[in-house]
C-alpha cells in the first residue's frame, strides 16, 4: 500500500538508496545533511516521502528557516531533491508529494532553486509556482582602468571577516560556516559589504557563485575590483550571480546562462527574495 507522509530523521536509511540513484557521487554523510536541523525552528521533519510498505519510492526534501524580510519575520521552506522511482511515476506519486508541499504555502514562502527540467517545471507552475529567475550572469574578470582609481580592500581571512560584521551578518556567517562556503568582506573608508559565495562550474568554467550580498551599493561601486581580485585569488574564471541580484544593473563583460528558480508565496514577491541562503545550494556540495 502506498502512503505519503512526513520524512523524519529516522527515515534517512530507508530514503538514502533513492538519493544514491539521484547522484551517486555524493557521500552518504553529504546526503545526511538534509536530515539535520541546521537553522533551528520547530519543524520535526525534513520533507515528504512516499512508501510502498516499508520501501521508500519517492522523496522531496525541505529545508526550513525563518528570515526577517521587510522588517517582518517570514517562514521559508526550500525544496530539495525531488525524486520518484521510475516505476511509480505513472501512479501520481510525485504529484502526491508535491501536493503535500504546496499545502504549506499558507504558512511558508516556498522556494525551489534547482527544480529540474522543463517537464518538472511545468508541474510546479500548474500548482501556482512563479519564476524567480531564468538567467544567471557570469561576470568576467576583465581588467579596466577603474581598477587603478577606485580603491577597496577585499578580505577572506576569517578573523578579519568576523570582526567586520554586524549582528545580522554575523548570524549568516555562523549559520553557514559548516558548509563549503567562501566568506568575503569588501572594506571601504566608511562602509563594508559582506558576501557569501561557493565554488561551482557552468559551461565547464570554474566559477564562484554569489548567494548573499549585504550591501548592494558598495558591491556595485566596486564591481570591477571584486570580480578581478576574487577571481585572481581563487584561480577561477568568473563570478556567477542570479539576475535578480543585479538590481537592474547592466554589467559589461558578462555571459548569460540559463537557470531555473521558482517560488510560491502569499506574502513575498520576487524582489523580496534577494539571496539564496538557507538552501540546498549551500548545504549540498554540488551545483
Amino acid at each position: 500500500m502506498l502512503t505519503v507522509r512526513k520524512a523524519k530523521a529516522e527515515d534517512f536509511e530507508a530514503i538514502y538508496p533513492l538519493l544514491q540513484e539521484m547522484d551517486s557521487s555524493l557521500a552518504k554523510s553529504d546526503w545526511q545533511q538534509l536530515f539535520v536541523t541546521h537553522y533551528g525552528g520547530s519543524e520535526d521533519y525534513f520533507g515528504y516521502a512516499a512508501f510502498d510498505q516499508n520501501r521508500a519510492v519517492g522523496f522531496m526534501g525541505l529545508i526550513f528557516s525563518e528570515r526577517l524580510i521587510r522588517g517582518k519575520p517570514e517562514k521559508i521552506c526550500n525544496m530539495s531533491t525531488w525524486i520518484v522511482k521510475k516505476e511509480y511515476r505513472k501512479e501520481g506519486v510525485g504529484l502526491s508529494i508535491l501536493s503535500e508541499v504546496v499545502s504549506l504555502a499558507n504558512n511558508y514562502t516556498i522556494t525551489g532553486l534547482n527544480p529540474g527540467n522543463k517537464a518538472v517545471l511545468s508541474a510546479y507552475k500548474s500548482f501556482g509556482y512563479k519564476e524567480l529567475d531564468t538567467i544567471s550572469k557570469i561576470l568576467l574578470p576583465v581588467p579596466t582602468l577603474s581598477l587603478l582609481f577606485n580603491k577597496c580592500s577585499i578580505e577572506l581571512n576569517p578573523d578579519i571577516v568576523r570582526r567586520c560584521l554586524n549582528d545580522k551578518d554575523l548570524k549568516f556567517y555562523h549559520d553557514h560556516l559548516k558548509f563549503r562556503c567562501l566568506h568575503f568582506v569588501i572594506k571601504t573608508k566608511d562602509n563594508y559589504c559582506y558576501f557569501i559565495a561557493k565554488k561551482t562550474k557552468r559551461k565547464n568554467m570554474p566559477l564562484a557563485e554569489i548567494h548573499y550580498i549585504s550591501n548592494f551599493d558598495v558591491f556595485f561601486e566596486f564591481m570591477p575590483q571584486i570580480r578581478f581580485l576574487v577571481c585572481l585569488r581563487l584561480g577561477i574564471l568568473g563570478l556567477l550571480m542570479d539576475e535578480r541580484f543585479l538590481m537592474g544593473h547592466n554589467i559589461k563583460y558578462s555571459i548569460n546562462c540559463s537557470v531555473r528558480r521558482i517560488f510560491l508565496s502569499n506574502t513575498l514577491g520576487r524582489n523580496d527574495i534577494t539571496d539564496n541562503l538557507y538552501t540546498e545550494l549551500l548545504i549540498l556540495p554540488v551545483f
